[in-house]
């Protein structure tokens, strides 16, 4: 944007969540095929709760703070981020990290992958999302272009959607609990079945782990173990064989859900639970609404909005 000066002004950051939040996310995007590494995935953490604004219905332009956005050449946006909101939720001690080499080495590998999935009607489609990163250690932001398509993918639930919680996700240590998380999350009454070939593309194993065993050792059974220590979703496994007996050979694994109502957020659980009540009824005395209402001029719509 022009400054009046005939300069450009600076695209300003995009405040994000400090505290943990509950994200939608598409089921076409929850799965879809890729390979991320960590730091990769919660830079995409992030787009994804960007995206929330346009769920609740706010427009977002660049009169609309905190969120900037520019339409592009190739029909997507620009997105500046702090770069402490990528890494900070994920240090023990609280300091803002300053690594801007493991932020650039993200973005340039994501400048480089491609990703793939199926729409309803049975579309197939593969490629790049990410265009032109810069990183600025000066104003200690990230810049980089977000193709249209892609943003549209993180908002098409037309297969439904997964939600969960944003912190818990981004702090996992493993991209396949991340992943398993994703997929997880909220479900009820759900079994997933892939066979051995389907896992390998999904989560991009390009021929690792050929046996069965081995999936199972070195992805599955740290995912889950890791999901169950600290996520309020997990889950059980069943092998899926050629035949009944247990020496037959496996072709898939069935994985069913389970709730961990241990590991959620109270605060969270305890906010959404808030958010279903209207005013009148959040309050602990009857008197207070009225006393509000009457007393200091707060009319039912500013207690409602107001509530925290």
């Amino acid at each position: 944007t022009l400054n009046g000066k005939g300069g450009l002004n600076m695209a300003r950051p995009i405040k994000l969540s400090k505290k943990n939040i509950n994200v939608f996310q598409s089921f076409i995007m929850t799965t879809a095929h890729y390979k991320f590494s960590i730091d990769e995935k919660r830079i995409i953490y992030r787009l994804i709760e960007i995206a929330q604004s346009e769920i609740k219905g706010i427009k977002l332009n660049e009169n609309i703070r905190p969120l900037y956005r520019q339409e592009t050449l190739f029909d997507g946006m620009e997105i500046t981020l702090p770069i402490t909101s990528i890494l900070d939720v994920v240090t023990d001690d609280g300091s803002k990290s300053k690594h801007y080499d493991r932020i650039k080495k993200a973005l340039d590998s994501l400048e480089e992958k491609k990703i793939y999935f199926e729409d309803l009607d049975g579309t197939w489609e593969k490629e790049r999302f990410i265009h032109r990163p810069k990183v600025t250690p000066r104003t200690g932001n990230a810049i980089f272009q977000v193709a249209g398509w892609f943003w549209d993918l993180i908002l098409n639930f037309s297969k439904g959607y997964t939600k969960y919680e944003l912190f818990t996700a981004m702090r996992l240590k493993s991209i396949y609990s991340m992943r398993f998380y994703e997929l997880m999350s909220g479900q009820k009454n759900m079994v997933f079945e892939y066979s051995i070939d389907e896992m390998r593309d999904i989560f991009g194993l390009d021929g690792k782990y050929t046996r069965p065993s081995s999936i199972k050792e070195r992805i599955i059974d740290p995912a889950r173990k890791e999901l169950d220590a600290v996520a309020p979703y997990s889950f059980d496994v069943e092998d899926v064989r050629t035949g009944d007996k247990k020496t037959s050979p496996i072709t898939g694994i069935k994985f069913i859900p389970r709730k961990n109502e241990e590991n959620q957020d109270k605060e969270l659980q305890e906010k959404e639970h808030l958010a279903k009540l209207t005013a009148r009824n959040s309050y602990k005395y009857d008197e207070t609404y009225e006393i509000l209402k009457y007393d200091y001029g707060f009319t039912a719509s500013d207690q409602n909005k107001n509530k925290p």
